[in-house]
């Protein structure tokens, strides 16, 4: 009916506003395509381990003072050892 008639039309003659038919007109159209997969070795991993209340200051209060996000700076701290130690 939306192709027969424009949408100032379709206005005119329902009760609903312009805005309302462009949202019920915006039901018919396609949906998106999915998106491709992201590879496996792309995905982050969850890392677990468990720290005392007072270690859990202690690691938060380090990890702000290095900057960025958390898994930034804890990976920051880890280049760091890497290149000592190495």
């Amino acid at each position: 009916m939306s192709e027969r008639f424009g949408l100032d039309s379709l206005a005119e003659m329902l009760p609903e506003e312009v805005e309302g038919l462009q949202r019920l007109l915006a039901l018919h159209e396609a949906p998106p395509s999915p998106r491709s997969p992201v590879r496996l070795d792309d995905m982050p991993v969850s890392v677990h381990f468990f720290l005392l209340p007072e270690q859990v200051k202690r690691l938060n209060h380090c990890l702000r003072k290095i900057g960025g996000s958390r898994e930034e700076a804890l990976m920051g701290l880890v280049d760091r050892v890497d290149e000592n130690v190495s």
